[in-house]
């Protein structure tokens, strides 16, 4: 499953803008989004994702947003302000555990005040987390370009570990 959730994240990156800053003499790489919140949604679409529905994480890019949606909604007592103040109650503990262990969690409740920071600092928008009941989607806005467009680039965290970048219209 870890393999998965880094073909995912892999995806994004190789789907999303890289720039370059200097400092000093050397370049700094800097991708238009922040790579750990990308890594933190994808872990915790996977960790909070609703086994019980016929259906997969969903990673997608739009011209304008990266798009995560995990099946299944809101755990009863969870608020998305709730969230953002690092409230958090996981959906699959064993799972979680699991990841803590191998590093890919660090601990509970910190990544979403986390992304909210650093999106900040990035001076993108704030992101927005949509409570779908069957599904939980978290929008991170791209800085818009002056092209005009409607081009989208998704894939699944089980289509990521077969490697088959999707794009469709």
């Amino acid at each position: 499953m870890w393999e998965q959730i880094e073909n995912a994240f892999q995806f994004v990156l190789r789907n999303i803008h890289l720039g370059a800053r200097l400092e000093g003499l050397f370049r700094q790489d800097i991708y238009e989004l922040p790579p750990d919140g990308i890594r933190e949604l994808i872990i915790n679409a996977v960790v909070n994702s609703s086994f019980l529905q016929n259906s997969n994480v969903q990673v997608a890019i739009f011209d304008t947003r990266l798009e995560i949606t995990s099946p299944g909604g809101l755990m009863p007592g969870v608020s998305i302000d709730r969230m953002k103040e690092g409230f958090s109650k996981i959906r699959n503990r064993a799972l979680a555990h699991a990841f803590v262990y191998m590093n890919l969690i660090e601990s509970w409740g910190s990544g979403i005040p986390k992304l909210m920071q650093s999106m900040y600092e990035y001076g993108l928008q704030e992101p927005e987390f949509i409570d779908m009941d069957i599904a939980f989607r978290i929008n991170l806005f791209r800085k818009i370009d002056e092209k005009v467009g409607g081009s989208k680039n998704n894939i699944s965290v089980n289509q990521a570990s077969q490697g088959t970048d999707q794009a469709s219209q």
